[in-house]
């Protein structure tokens, strides 16, 4: 599995658009233009190619990729039931589950990027750094990858509840790197005071560069509570098809295809989850 996979930025909506799903007998598939913008452009085509045919496969019906221009189009759709299945960054999905809710069905996936449900987050110093604590961050610089949305978002919440300010006032600087592993190197070079990354990211990168731990120390976690990114399936869509497609989640985790297409995508699987599975990360939406 890939160390990492950028793969949610603000929101990222992947689509399978179907609104005359059975005088048709085509399903749309849809993705956000502004997502996916981590992965490279044949990655990205060919990894929507592979989960359109797939998709064909199972359902036994035509499967039209296009592209859809913001997340208000995105809403609009819904409204219009138009709309079959979804990925979701997961601060989007918790953020408007109320609006959601009454068109979605039962199913929904939760996109794993290691072996375990949740993600862990920790926040990195130096060992020679007086850094002991996050009270300890302030006016200190840190730095956070750009293109993990779920990263910004608890570096909010936890240093409002520890401080009652925002970032910008009780940072000196939050230097934006272009990968968390990116953001790991400037704090063990000493280009920023810290950094904040998911464990398995840190665990990975000490795991090729033993350096990384004589040198580094964790100073915060924030326990198991994160899930980056969910499939949901919306009450339109037909049981039959609801069925195929979660054969289809399930199947195609084993074969040559669908693992080229996780691998594509930074992916390393999808299980399916409850609402209720979301509870460590609801406080920070509430």
């Amino acid at each position: 599995m890939k160390p990492y996979f950028k793969f949610w930025p603000i929101f990222l909506g992947l689509l399978f658009a179907s609104s005359h799903l059975q005088a048709e007998e085509k399903l749309n598939f849809f993705y956000l233009k502004s997502g996916l913008s981590e992965l490279n452009a044949s990655n990205k085509l060919v990894g929507l190619q592979i989960l359109g045919e797939e998709l064909s496969r199972h359902t036994h019906k035509e499967t039209r990729i296009e592209g859809i221009n913001s997340f208000d189009d995105f809403i609009s759709s819904i409204e219009r039931n138009e709309i079959n299945f979804a990925l979701l960054n997961v601060g989007d999905y918790l953020n408007h589950y109320k609006k959601l809710k009454p068109y979605l069905a039962t199913d929904t996936y939760a996109i794993k990027r290691t072996d375990e449900l949740y993600e862990e987050y920790v926040i990195l110093v130096k060992k020679s750094s007086d850094i002991d604590s996050l009270n300890d961050l302030n006016l200190k610089r840190l730095a956070l990858s750009t293109d993990h949305i779920l990263y910004d978002e608890y570096l909010k919440y936890i240093i409002k509840q520890t401080s009652g300010k925002n970032v910008k006032q009780f940072l000196k600087t939050l230097h934006k790197s272009p990968t968390p592993s990116q953001s790991i190197l400037d704090v063990f070079f000493g280009s920023t005071d810290a950094c904040l990354v998911a464990k398995h990211i840190y665990n990975l990168n000490s795991a090729m560069n033993p350096a990384i731990v004589q040198d580094l120390k964790i100073i915060h976690s924030s326990g198991p509570m994160f899930i980056p990114a969910v499939l949901v399936v919306f009450a339109i869509t037909p049981p039959e098809i609801r069925t195929q497609f979660s054969q289809a989640i399930i199947e195609d985790q084993v074969t040559a295809r669908g693992k080229q297409m996780l691998e594509l995508f930074k992916v390393s699987s999808v299980t399916p989850v409850s609402i209720e599975q979301f509870q460590p990360m609801l406080k920070m939406y509430q």
